[in-house]
């Protein structure tokens, strides 16, 4: 994992990216147009000073035709915060994109260890956070847990719920009590029951 430097983390908030850093695959993919992202595919793999590849930035602007034909050359690449296009799509909640890039990004964790679904959960989009729950990968990172606890209702705190460990079971569980999650509570306690 590359050290996280003040000029990472800068880089990951910045909005003020120059239009001349991006190539014209880039631009092509921001766009949507289809033409020129097939022209300038020999460009592929490259990534802007956030680390943002086509596919990235054509999921970013939801340009599902671009991202279809950028998925087998650019999947797997992650940005400066080890972000892939898969865990920016559920951010979105795009559930056409996640559908397109699940089989070749799943459980893929970025720097903080955070999958697609951890990211996805902030988008509150129950399709996008359904599909991502089909894929154990997903569904792995105690951190998933933890924020579905914080930010989501009791149903998907339960349908996560049911991928842990008991002992990731037992430590949300009392995560959730110091913190007055009482729906979250009441469903690891469900499935803390049905365990033992």
């Amino acid at each position: 994992m590359p050290p996280m430097t003040a000029a990472v983390v800068r880089s990951i908030f910045e909005d003020d990216v120059p239009p001349t850093e991006h190539t014209l695959l880039m631009s092509a993919a921001i766009k949507g147009d289809v033409k020129s992202v097939q022209r300038y595919l020999k460009q592929k793999g490259q990534q802007d000073r956030h680390g943002y590849t086509a596919l990235m930035l054509a999921v970013m602007n939801e340009q599902l035709e671009c991202a279809q034909l950028l998925a087998p050359c650019e999947a797997k690449i992650q940005d400066n915060f080890g972000c892939t296009a898969l865990m920016h799509a559920a951010k979105r909640g795009s559930v056409d994109v996640i559908s397109l890039l699940l089989e070749h990004e799943a459980g893929i964790r970025c720097f903080m260890g955070w999958t697609a679904l951890t990211w996805g959960l902030d988008c509150q989009n129950p399709a996008a956070i359904d599909l991502l729950l089909r894929v154990p990968e997903e569904c792995s990172a105690p951190l998933t847990l933890l924020r579905a606890i914080a930010r989501c209702s009791k149903d998907i705190v339960a349908k996560i719920s049911k991928h842990a460990q008991f002992a990731d079971l037992k430590s949300a569980r009392d995560w959730a009590l110091k913190r007055r999650y009482t729906d979250a509570v009441d469903a690891l306690d469900t499935d803390l029951q049905q365990d033992s």
